[in-house]
């Protein structure tokens, strides 16, 4: 490598080693996949998924805490819904409650952590979902199919003068959906070059020798007979072609030709595969290079060609499958079950070897006939080892891991020729020593805001919180710019918090809370259309409508709800009944007549209230808390204005004991008021002293009904029998789930996927039918 361009000093040989590797340890690149057991829902359905987050580099979960955010995002690229839970070793269970009000159409369910955000939507976690409508059977994916593009990728990016060339094609729809289709490469004579027809989602390849100087067109024939004509890349006169061929003994071939003109150059060839360089050796024009893929990482790897100066000039992925995975065998005990009766699975699950491995799967249970083929779904191989690495939608991923027959791997190949093709993406490797990562990890929910009054910081502010449901409280003290963070840890739901500012031992009675907003993502365009299959559709449409007329939307319960927290264990100091009292005209007066611990000072600008301290026997120096029937306010005007004909009663709590429940907000007194309709509520009452910190969505527990009589007559037909975001397998590699089959006549899927702390990815199927009552 004598004559290899020096950098600084340095070879661009060795720099690119230490690029890449500075780029992979500076931003440590991060997937996420969420195993759901459906493609199709209705609009009060829950989205049960598990969430499995992974290190790129070598699949191991991610240790410790970290925060994924999960959205739903519609076809005008907006965000009907969101909520974020908390990883913890790479593994969180979550779910998605559909609103009534949700719009029938296609959406993209995407998944992500902070720290993904410095790089490209594209590569979240992203699956297609529908909501069906109850107006028609008709689905989305019915139209005609109208053909819009057909576009060709020439194997390493050009096609070169003389040499011989393999190129990609993908034909597209309206719908931005692959269209099948067959036709000729045409010369500029009219004469037939090499005849093409495409394998998978308009997807397919052909191999020829591009003359100097001339045009080449690819012509189709429509169904109307109708033939279209479509422009070739412009030829080359000088350039370079690489070549990756894939070979039966699960080897790809290499190979680099070479415009005349440029066949003394030296050429270098690196194979990288999940930022990491796996070799960089120098290629001759006319040679061939032998790479024995069972040494490789599972997944796409890149194969790219440089010039002596260090300048990339070729580029073309590949697939390495070695199938190095660990096993889930699932055996249900019966093939053919009657309706509501007792369904029983063992789980058996091994390593690469067939010994035991307790592990962590996800499991679900799904009728066929509402939730489509889960063959053609996306898995976790399937997004883990290909689609998270694609930009664009992927149609079918789950297609691609079916088997391992020649036509399935020719239909990936054309996949990375064609949906992978690319331009460059060396730049951004080469400034990795200069790049810092924009967004961080988060391991917890942060909320940061800047604390002012009257528009100005304020520096060195305490502010007391405090959760009115639960009782919590905590204290943030803001800094020489006002600015302050509170951090939900993990494990806390979303909080809705009164607060109080102080300053120098001073109440800072107009005080505001300005929280910063998280930079907007921009989302690409998500084609989210699922299947054209009208069956699916109807089916979910006839279970959505009996549903309905049964009212069972309103009665079942997936979910298990969670008790509020009583956390005033101690009793007030002093209660007053108003109807002990005479008639009184409005809530100052009340405390004026009946409540000797308060006093109203009516000669500031607005009326104030204060509270005798029983420990210091004197007032407090600011206003106290308020309650309203559970609700916090430091607005005394509203307060003193209240009709007294609304309130059932009156708490005080001024006493060490009883405020300590309060923390530090409480310091200066609590009045607790309860109306007698227990529900006061005015525009009043507004957010000036409330704010919301983000926490996490809690994990629910799925809902299996009991195995009841068979004679009921309210019909059963759920989609999803049984999910199991957590089955833990023992020692011995055992678990066993149950569960009771529903009215439908369908067929049904058992599938389970999980992924093990050392990187290794799995799953299983397996099936049984119900059969119609005798």
């Amino acid at each position: 490598m004598a004559n290899a361009q020096l950098v600084s000093g340095v070879n661009w040989q060795d720099k690119l080693v230490s690029d890449v590797k500075q780029f992979t340890q500076t931003f440590v690149p991060q997937k996420v996949h969420l195993h759901t057991a459906s493609s199709f829902y209705a609009p009060y359905d829950t989205v049960w998924f598990k969430a499995y987050l992974v290190d790129v580099a070598s699949l191991f979960p991610v240790n410790g805490y970290e925060i994924v955010t999960v959205s739903l995002i519609s076809t005008g690229k907006t965000a009907v819904i969101t909520q974020q839970i908390s990883a913890f070793n790479g593994l969180a269970a979550g779910q998605l409650v559909l609103p009534d009000s949700l719009l029938p159409g296609n959406y993209t369910l995407v998944a992500y952590t902070h720290w993904m955000r410095n790089f490209s939507p594209e590569f979240f976690y992203k699956k297609s979902l529908t909501v069906i409508g109850t107006a028609t059977g008709k689905s989305a994916g019915a139209q005609k199919q109208t053909l819009a593009a057909l576009n060709f990728f020439p194997e390493s990016g050009n096609l070169v003068a003389g040499l011989k060339s393999k190129v990609g094609f993908k034909a597209l729809d309206t719908q931005g959906l692959g269209l099948p289709v067959e036709g000729q490469i045409l010369d500029e004579a009219g004469k037939t070059v090499v005849q093409f027809k495409s394998l998978q989602a308009g997807m397919g390849s052909f191999t020829f020798t591009p003359a100097a100087g001339k045009k080449y067109s690819a012509q189709i024939t429509l169904a109307n007979k109708q033939k279209q004509t479509f422009a070739l890349p412009q030829v080359m006169s000088s350039g370079l072609v690489l070549t990756v061929a894939e070979y039966t003994n699960n080897s790809s071939h290499i190979s680099l030709a070479v415009s005349p003109d440029r066949v003394k150059e030296k050429f270098y060839v690196v194979v990288q595969s999940r930022g990491f360089i796996l070799f960089l050796e120098e290629m001759k024009a006319g040679n061939r290079m032998i790479i024995d893929k069972s040494e490789l990482r599972d997944g796409i790897a890149q194969v790219t060609v440089f010039n002596e100066t260090g300048k990339p000039e070729a580029e073309r992925l590949f697939f390495v499958n070695n199938q190095r995975r660990f096993h889930i065998q699932l055996t249900p005990e019966q093939d053919i079950y009657n309706r509501r009766e007792k369904v029983k699975v063992n789980v058996k699950v091994t390593d690469e070897s067939g010994a035991p491995l307790q592990t962590e799967i996800s499991l679900a249970v799904s009728d066929l006939k509402q939730t489509g083929s889960i063959n053609l779904q996306q898995t976790i191989f399937s997004n883990l080892l290909l689609t998270s690495d694609l930009a664009g939608n992927i149609e079918n991923p789950g297609f691609y891991f079916n088997n391992n027959l020649p036509e399935t791997r020719e239909a990936l190949d054309n996949l990375l020729l064609t949906q992978g093709w690319r331009r460059f993406t060396w730049t951004q490797i080469a400034d990795a020593g200069k790049a810092r990562p924009t967004f961080k990890h988060e391991p917890e929910m942060v909320l940061r805001g800047t604390v002012e009054n009257n528009n100005y910081p304020l520096a060195q502010a305490v502010i007391y919180l405090l959760d009115h449901k639960t009782g919590e409280s905590e204290v943030v003290i803001s800094d020489e710019e006002g600015k302050f963070s509170i951090h939900s840890d993990g494990n806390k739901a979303t909080q809705r918090y009164a607060y109080q500012v102080w300053q120098n031992d001073s109440f800072i009675r107009n005080a505001q809370i300005k929280t910063d907003k998280e930079t907007e993502i921009v989302w690409p365009d998500f084609f989210a259309v699922n299947t054209s299959d009208t069956l699916l559709f109807q089916k979910n449409i006839m279970r959505s409508q009996i549903e309905k007329a049964y009212g069972l939307k309103a009665e079942k319960s997936e979910t298990t709800p969670v008790e509020t927290k009583k956390w005033l264990i101690t009793a007030p100091d002093k209660t007053y009944v108003l109807e002990k009292y005479e008639a009184l005209k409005d809530f100052e007066e009340v405390l004026k007549e009946i409540v000797p611990d308060v006093r109203v000072l009516t000669a500031t600008a607005e009326p104030e209230t204060r509270m005798i301290s029983k420990d210091k026997r004197d007032f407090f120096k600011h206003p106290p808390m308020y309650f309203i029937d559970g609700r916090p306010t430091w607005n005394d005007d509203l307060i003193l204005r209240l009709n007294a004909d609304l309130i059932k009663e009156v708490s005080i709590y001024n006493s060490s004991k009883t405020l300590r429940q309060f923390g530090s907000i409480g310091n200066q007194g609590v009045i607790a008021i309860q109306t007698k309709a227990g529900n006061f509520n005015s525009p009043e009452l507004d957010d000036k002293y409330q704010i919301t910190v983000p926490g996490v969505a809690m994990a629910r527990e799925f809902y299996v009904p009991p195995i009841v009589n068979t004679q009921s007559q309210i019909p059963d037909f759920r989609p999803l029998l049984y999910w199991n975001p957590s089955l833990k397998t023992d020692a011995s590699g055992n678990a066993e789930v149950t569960f009771p089959t529903s009215d439908a006549v369908s067929n049904f899927r058992i599938y389970a996927e999980g992924i093990s702390g050392s990187g290794v990815i799995g799953n299983g199927s397996a099936a049984f039918r119900t059969a119609p009552a005798e």
